[in-house]
């Protein structure tokens, strides 16, 4: 199967004007990583401590069937999104379980990134457990998620295995101990609500009167986030920084970033970073597809900090008795929130 046109092609980068400054973001070679490059650790270790978010080169040859499985995952969006409404309802995510790991959100369903407006794109969730049966879930059976399973599974495989390697990475940089390696907490053969997350983005016309933003900021309350979107529109918004940069798109590559179970399993020693999607300057919102793989600690992984030569514990007293949720838990805890429509300025989103 091939995409049909190049906006859902992750080799090719669409749009992004030449004046716009871009969000200054390390690169990191997933092939050096593979082979144990210092300097590549290096790299990767920098870019989870100071910014949360990292380019991920998935350009070596030995990725060509993977960046074909991509293709055709956008291909698979496309196909969902086509379908009738009516139908899409019948896969409604807030009718397949409270962690909404399956199923579709329609568009406007929830509050925007400006008050008043709602959100601006349709989103369908793929689950890692019911793909591979590591649980009793079920897939929602649309005809696009049948005629496409093997590239679903091709795909999250793969992001797993990389997935993989950067934990591998980050542990052996914090010198952990075996029992609290990341990747002892993201074993592949265990359930954990993993998702691949469909979006689109639809038109909007933008009025001069009230900015746009068809997103609430927001940061992942996951592990690792691997997101591929040909055409431009995340923002992030650096450290200590007063404006939102955009981040470019990019042939070939993952835009990665680090979530708040990273964050929290570091003792805040990584950095889960605030991001958005939105029009560029003075334009429309153009129609804008996307999807996320989205890799989250196992159910019962202890979400308390790892013991590393590098991380400072935490000497608050009011912290330290502060009871220590599982993965499962804190993500029940972390959604109810949501619902309840608290912690709006700062979200924890996906």
């Amino acid at each position: 199967m091939a995409p049909e046109s190049s906006f859902t092609s992750i080799r090719v980068a669409n749009g992004f004007p030449e004046n716009l400054p871009a969000a200054q973001l390390r690169t990191i070679r997933l092939c050096n990583l593979r082979d144990g490059s210092m300097s590549e650790s290096r790299k990767l270790l920098d870019a989870a401590i100071n910014d949360g978010f990292f380019y991920l080169d998935l350009s070596d040859l030995g990725e060509e069937k993977f960046l074909n499985n991509v293709d055709d995952m956008f291909a698979m969006s496309k196909a969902i999104f086509d379908l009738e409404e009516t139908i899409k309802l019948h896969f409604d995510v807030d009718l397949w379980g409270s962690l909404k790991v399956n199923g579709y959100k329609p568009l406007g369903r929830n509050k925007g990134g400006v008050k008043g407006q709602r959100d601006g794109f349709e989103s369908y969730a793929l689950s890692r457990n019911a793909i591979f049966g590591l649980t009793d879930e079920s897939v929602p059976c649309l005809r696009p998620v049948a005629e496409y399973m093997a590239t679903v599974r091709a795909f999250m495989s793969s992001c797993t295995g990389h997935a993989q390697i950067i934990f591998r990475t980050l542990s052996d940089a914090l010198s952990l101990e075996p029992q609290e390696r990341f990747e002892s907490f993201h074993r592949p053969s265990h359930p954990s609500p993993d998702i691949v997350r469909l979006l689109k983005y639809h038109e909007h016309r933008v009025s001069t009167a009230a900015p746009y933003v068809p997103q609430v900021p927001h940061t992942d309350l996951g592990s690792l986030t691997f997101l591929f979107a040909p055409s431009p529109g995340l923002q992030i918004l650096r450290p200590h920084a007063d404006e939102w940069a955009y981040v470019q798109p990019r042939p070939c590559h993952a835009v990665v970033n680090l979530g708040d179970a990273m964050s929290m399993l570091t003792g805040g020693f990584f950095r889960s970073s605030l991001h958005r999607v939105g029009p560029l300057p003075g334009a429309d919102m153009q129609e804008r597809y996307s999807f996320a793989f989205l890799m989250r600690p196992e159910n019962h992984t202890i979400m308390r900090p790892v013991t590393s030569p590098m991380i400072v514990p935490n000497q608050d007293s009011s912290m330290k008795s502060q009871p220590h949720y599982t993965s499962e838990e804190w993500m029940v805890r972390k959604f109810e929130v949501l619902r309840a429509g608290k912690n709006l300025g700062k979200a924890t989103g996906n």
